[in-house]
């Protein structure tokens, strides 16, 4: 049950994001924190993880297999792939 529900929350992140024009390959395969803040014309790619406390800027990707927590991406950069941007970061 509880899986369910979280498959739901995040399906509800997702849809909001993509909403809002961020692109994403393959949806199901990126997993959001709730205080995740995301910018203009962001690409990523599947099997990316953001954790608490990620602001993204604008022209952003994200390339597969990256987990980003705690960071500051600010706008024009790309991450990844197999990133691992810890807590405190600024790129």
């Amino acid at each position: 049950m509880k899986e369910k529900k979280l498959e739901k929350f995040q399906n509800i992140l997702r849809n909001n994001f993509i909403k809002k024009g961020v692109k994403m390959i393959a949806p199901e395969t990126v997993f959001f924190s709730n205080d995740t803040k995301i910018g203009k014309k962001v690409v990523i790619e599947p099997y990316v993880v953001i954790s608490k406390n990620v602001k993204i800027g604008n022209n952003v990707t994200i390339s597969s297999f990256s987990h980003l927590e705690g960071v500051k991406i600010d706008n024009n950069v790309s991450i990844g792939p197999y990133a691992r941007i810890r807590p405190g970061v600024i790129i």
